[in-house]
């Protein structure tokens, strides 16, 4: 799964890319010349929180009703199998 600084840094090479079509992030720009695309990047992700977007993660889902039959790992299937997954918020 892709961490916050992924998509951060992900985010602010497609807007540099995008802006030169050039393929320089890696190889000709210093750290600090990738500050303000940083910046930019930032706020389309700002955004995109607004937006709802979140991050899905690894980990168990959280506990529900069906443990009360005592069968744990059922009810864990049962949650994904409907389509639940575990997130964060993307700030």
């Amino acid at each position: 799964m892709a961490t916050r600084e992924d998509i951060r840094e992900g985010l602010a090479k497609a807007l540099y890319e995008r802006e030169f079509s050039k393929d320089y992030w890696d190889t000709r720009m210093s750290n600090g010349d990738k500050v303000q695309w940083f910046a930019k990047a930032d706020c389309g992700i700002q955004y995109l929180h607004s937006q709802g977007v979140v991050i899905k993660v690894d980990r168990k889902l959280p506990d529900h009703g069906v443990l009360q039959t005592g069968n744990y790992r059922a009810g864990q299937r049962s949650m994904i199998d409907a389509g639940y997954i575990a997130v964060e918020p993307l700030i």
